[in-house]
């Protein structure tokens, strides 16, 4: 017999307690549900007329809960009571898929499939890579500190609080391929072993439970993706088109009425009313190329777009529908660079205008948020010999001794050199940022971020430490003469001039800096820089997770996302991975689809974008300065923001923050040989963390469901919520 514990026993009427309260203090109970021996009561609770607490064993307790004028028998909560944080309200969260679904980390373990079907367990159907499961929850559930870390394969579903509803998500990169049956609607798909029902007979949905079908302009189109250029003139002035339909408008493939692409060009090229209603004249132009158009840049249900497998791998990343995280977003992609592109100035002009002309929400009254993901920048490779300059040292001679490699003997360039670029970023040679002389480009998304559109971006793949103002390394630089100053040798990416420093962010990465303090030496950077999160663990290091050897660090790297070997839509058929779910039978062109791995920070970039846009869901006055302050755990409420996403050092390795040049380090014996370190970036890898502001927080709307009340002795709820149930 177990010992005595206390025990609150309620009944439903008083009577029922009265009856109950006087068999159990009798010795000699007869009653089948009532210990024989008298039962002592420690508190009646005079105050209650239906409960009172009694010393019982586990299984006297047992017996009596089983009594028919019995409503509950259980532990008294002052003697078993969860702990105080877990009483904190928490924030409503759901789930994005409606069954379990395979959650991969390494891209070695996605199943290969064939073009008839191949591997179609449930599970599989709605499978993702890493980007998912990882960044919903503040450590990895993948490590286990060995070898056979990332393994696994997780069969379950993927927790979230927000998906990015009401909020406009533009993907920047070159062409993407929106036929890809990722950006098809749940609906408008089936699955490719012809079976209607997952494996328990309900219908399999190949989705998320809650996705919004279609796209702004059309609730019904099969394809929820829109273009920037081509389509959201019309979002934007839908009067000017309905007034010549037949000459400014058509039917996209998927159903959704667009503009014809030459007159929403011209939208944006001119401000008269020629070209645009009366109310949109006064705003100014983007000059968008003229070749910009929708084949080139969207393709269709029967074709690819125009090199389109960089850009429909980030839109996947971002909003995808089996692979984002902003799946209710409005989505939106812009050709941005290339031959047939917006051009990058008038891109951002686009983006501008856009933030300042679209509707308001008509539910809620204001404009929506909108951000940009970027996964691009301007880069090239430095000169091979040289003189550097390290944290006020005067110039020392380098050369490479016409070998990049960091390993060789001839190759006299410094530690804090050596190693950029040469394991991601390099093209006949290693390339490396510098921070770019004021343009018109530079001034363009200075504006475009000064209207208030948050602006993510790929830190860059070449290993290159970018720090902050205050930090020993953000002076240095190299240069061609002994004697000159920065100033002196600027030298040019893809035709444009750059300073040659070392350790400061490149370009987009340093959109919006602004200089105060005295002389301007405070340097503040709106841009949200995404580093790399490798899929794979730091084998000298305990198998600890990792940035990735190509992914640039220092303490100007806001944070880090899953980034190497994850599964993303592909732009081609007939290679990569292929998928269980295709269109239904009956609509032309592609019978099957595939995905593809995909790396680097323009991997990292979107998928944080995406997570970034399921917080200004709940947020939609938020800034740059706010999502950068959640991501630190700043000025956030008690509870909320990402500070636990800040890795310890015994789960994440975290190298040096190395202090030296690193001269004459061949062999790579410096620190600065170690690719994987953070060389003094704070090890935040971002995840789904609470703002403070969803359902079911204290200053949110707060919302249970699915709530299980039990009723017991000091328990006490208190402050305004509602309880809703099904």
């Amino acid at each position: 017999m177990s010992e005595k514990k206390r025990y609150i026993v309620g009944c439903t009427a008083p009577a029922d307690w009265e009856y109950i309260h006087e068999l159990l203090t009798q010795d000699g109970t007869l009653d089948d549900n009532i210990p024989t021996e008298a039962i002592t009561s420690d508190d009646l609770k005079e105050h209650s007329p239906t409960r009172a607490s009694y010393l019982l064993t586990d299984e006297e307790a047992a017996l009596v809960e089983g009594h028919e004028k019995v409503l509950y028998c259980h532990i008294a909560q002052e003697d078993f009571s969860p702990p105080q944080e877990e009483l904190h309200a928490t924030p409503q969260q759901g789930f994005r898929q409606v069954g379990i679904t395979s959650q991969y980390r390494r891209w070695e373990n996605f199943n290969l499939l064939t073009t008839t079907g191949g591997n179609t367990q449930d599970y599989d159907m709605g499978r993702s890579g890493f980007q998912l499961l990882r960044h919903s929850q503040a450590e990895d559930p993948w490590w286990d500190g060995t070898s056979n870390g990332g393994r696994q394969v997780f069969d379950n579903r993927v927790p979230r609080y927000g998906s990015g509803k009401n909020v406009d998500v533009i993907v920047c990169d070159e062409g993407f391929w929106l036929g890809h049956i990722e950006f098809y609607n749940p609906s408008d798909v089936r699955d490719i072993s012809n079976s209607t029902t997952d494996g328990n007979g309900d219908p399999y949905i190949f989705g998320p439970e809650d996705m919004i079908e279609g796209n702004v302009l059309n609730s019904n189109g099969r394809c929820y993706a829109l273009d920037l250029i081509v389509d959201a003139p019309y979002y934007i002035d839908p009067d000017f088109f309905n007034a010549s339909p037949g000459t400014r408008l058509e039917t996209r493939w998927d159903g959704t009425t667009v503009p014809v692409s030459s007159v929403a060009v011209n939208w944006w090229r001119n401000n008269t009313t020629t070209y645009r209603s009366v109310g949109f004249t006064t705003f100014g132009t983007a000059n968008v190329s003229t070749a910009y158009n929708r084949s080139d840049s969207n393709g269709s249900n029967t074709s690819t777009a125009y090199n389109s497998t960089h850009g429909t791998q980030c839109a996947a990343s971002c909003f995808g529908r089996t692979q984002g995280w902003a799946y209710n977003a409005n989505k939106w992609v812009l050709n941005l660079y290339g031959s047939r592109s917006s051009g990058i100035e008038a891109g951002f002009d686009a983006q501008k205008l856009f933030h300042q002309m679209k509707p308001n929400n008509s539910e809620l009254g204001t404009k929506d948020p909108t951000i940009s993901s970027n996964s691009w920048g301007y880069r090239a490779v430095p000169s091979s010999s040289g003189y550097y300059f390290y944290q006020g040292a005067g110039g020392v001679s380098y050369t490479n001794g016409g070998n990049w490699n960091p390993y060789s003997s001839s190759n006299t360039r410094p530690g804090f050199q050596r190693y950029v670029g040469y394991y991601g970023d390099y093209f006949g040679g290693p390339r490396m940022k510098g921070e770019m002389l004021p343009n018109s480009m530079t001034q363009a998304l200075d504006e475009l971020i000064a209207e208030g559109v948050i602006f993510v971006g790929a830190a860059g793949n070449s290993n290159q430490k970018q720090t902050s103002w205050d930090h020993p390394d953000f002076n240095n630089y190299w240069n061609t003469g002994v004697g000159s100053t920065v100033g002196d040798n600027t030298f040019t990416e893809f035709g444009l001039r750059v300073y040659p420093y070392s350790n400061r962010r490149g370009f987009p990465q340093h959109g919006g800096m602004v200089r105060s303090g005295v002389g301007g030496t405070v340097y503040t950077y709106p841009v949200i820089n995404i580093g790399a999160l490798d899929d794979d663990y730091a084998s000298s290091s305990s198998y600890k997770e990792r940035k990735v050897n190509y992914s640039d660090m220092g303490n100007e790297i806001d944070c880090y996302a899953a980034a190497d070997g994850i599964l993303t839509a592909k732009n081609v058929s007939g290679s990569g991975r292929a998928r269980h779910d295709t269109k239904p039978s009956g609509e032309s062109g592609f019978t099957y689809y595939y995905d593809n791995k995909f790396s680097g920070t323009s991997a990292a970039c979107p998928v944080a974008c995406g997570i970034i846009a399921t917080k200004l869901e709940y947020n939609r006055n938020w800034g740059w300065q706010d999502v950068r302050n959640w991501l630190r755990g700043e000025n956030q409420p008690v509870g909320v923001g990402s500070t636990m996403a800040r890795m310890e050092s015994n789960k994440f390795h975290f190298g040096v923050d190395s202090n030296t040049a690193g001269a004459g380090d061949q062999g790579g014996q410096s620190t600065w040989s170690d690719v994987n370190s953070l060389e003094g970036s704070t090890p935040i890898v971002i995840y789904d963390a609470p703002t403070g502001n969803e359902p079911g927080t204290s200053t949110g709307s707060p919302v249970i469901e699915g709530v299980k009340v039990f009723s017991g002795d000091g328990m006490e709820i208190t402050g305004n919520f509602t309880i809703s149930y099904e």
